[in-house]
């Protein structure tokens, strides 16, 4: 569950232009951006996610500057180009493509995944899903930055602006094809992302030691055997 805030400082945007955009500044978005954006959200909004909570600088050339906070704590200041908070069941979507780890359904944990972090050192994490955690745009930042919702809902956030995530307390039931929910997410894994498939490493076995073929069987030991009878039988017998 997110939901984004605004400071209460903030004037009001003209009517149809998502704040804190001016007029003039509006005409420079890309269109694209427009026609996401043109409902105005408002104060304490609350949105239901299945897969993740992305930020990112959107349209912006410059990184995006984020402070993530866990339970009140400073956790890490982020400098990517975005940040994807994700669920267990949203960690083979956006994340995974971040680099993110795969997640089974049933482990409580939120998905901390950075997208093109600008550091050699910032990794995913999992957290677990009773914190609760605040994205922060903070006052230095050099631009905004977008924020979607399971890739909607996009709307801009402002310097100040800051987006909570806690764990729904209405957990998503699901049906799953077997009576293993492990199984089951294994067969989705290996059928939707060929997870793991690869060719089948051969047996290593040396010229002429007897061990097993390619196959399996145990052709090497007999066509050594057939070589050896047929040089007894082509050896020439001595001179009287």
């Amino acid at each position: 569950k997110a939901a984004p805030s605004r400071r209460t400082s903030e004037e009001a945007a003209p009517e149809g232009v998502p704040s804190p955009l001016l007029e003039a500044e509006w005409d420079d978005v890309p269109k694209a951006y427009q026609r996401r954006v043109r409902k105005v959200w408002k104060r304490d909004s609350t949105f239901q996610v299945m897969n993740e909570v992305v930020v990112d600088r959107g349209p912006s050339p410059y990184l995006a500057q984020i402070e993530l906070y866990g339970d009140g704590t400073h956790l890490t200041t982020v400098e990517a180009d975005g940040l994807c908070l994700a669920t267990p069941t949203g960690s083979t979507a956006y994340s995974l493509a971040a680099g993110g780890s795969l997640v089974h359904p049933e482990i409580p944990a939120i998905l901390v995944t950075p997208i093109c972090a600008h550091t050699l050192s910032f990794r995913p994490m999992l957290l677990p899903d009773s914190m609760v955690l605040r994205v922060v745009l903070p006052p230095d930042s050099r631009d905004t930055v977008w924020a979607s919702f399971d890739g909607r809902h996009r709307i801009e956030l402002r310097r100040g602006d800051h987006i909570q995530i806690t764990a729904s307390k209405y957990p998503l039931p699901t049906v799953c094809a077997s009576q293993s929910q492990t199984q089951d997410w294994m067969s989705s894994l290996s059928r939707c992302l060929n997870w793991n498939e690869r060719k089948r490493q051969k047996q290593f076995t040396a010229p002429g030691a007897g061990g097993l073929s390619d196959d399996g069987s145990d052709e090497g030991v007999n066509a050594a055997d057939e070589g050896s009878a047929a040089e007894e039988e082509e050896e020439p017998e001595p001179d009287a």
